[in-house]
């Protein structure tokens, strides 16, 4: 009985700390640089790289993705969703995307003495500039905002059992998926 009560308790206390939580997006509000748009956006987009920036607290004993990795990464998946929702084109009349992102990547214990080289939920903050041909026609940014994952992901953090390059991945898909909602979105305001 004592065990089965210790094994409640420290369920009840990871459940209180990290919540219960669902993988989303941000919540943060979009910023337009402009209030008017003086010309339409275009219903597909130019796309040919979005630049990202990896940052760390702490230099990690293990082998994960590099800051050419993760970017290559980012763009694969952004393409391929672009791609796949028809919002790609190659026309001299559509619009470019210029997309600015930073990844920070996060370890276990990472703000102590004793951090882990174990993967912790990343952060992440972005800039969406729409422009046509050098003028800029809507910015959205997104401030820094934590990604959060569900319960099974928030064991496997709380186990330290995130180790592996490839278990960067799905953050890396979140990204850009809250980017390309972001772009998909734009024509419904």
């Amino acid at each position: 009985m004592k065990n089965f009560s210790l094994k409640v308790l420290l369920i009840a206390l990871v459940i209180g700390i990290t919540g219960c939580t669902t993988l989303s997006t941000p919540t943060t509000q979009t910023t337009p640089v402009t209030t008017k748009i003086e010309k339409k956006i275009s219903k597909k987009f130019q796309f040919y790289k979005a630049n990202l920036d990896v940052i760390q607290l702490i230099d990690s004993d293990k082998k994960y993705h590099s800051d050419k990795e993760l970017e290559l990464l980012l763009n694969e998946k952004l393409r391929s969703l672009l791609e796949k929702n028809n919002l790609l084109s190659t026309k001299i009349d559509a619009n470019f995307l210029m997309i600015d992102a930073v990844y920070e990547r996060r370890f276990v214990g990472d703000k102590t003495p004793i951090p882990s080289n174990s993967l912790s939920y990343p952060s992440f903050e972005y800039t969406i500039d729409v422009k046509s041909h050098t003028k800029s026609l809507i910015k959205i940014q997104k401030s820094k905002f934590p990604f959060k994952g569900n319960l099974t992901l928030t064991r496997q953090i709380i186990a330290k059992k995130l180790n592996l390059k490839a278990d960067e991945i799905q953050f890396i898909d979140a990204l850009a998926n809250s980017i390309f909602n972001d772009i998909k979105n734009l024509h419904k305001k």
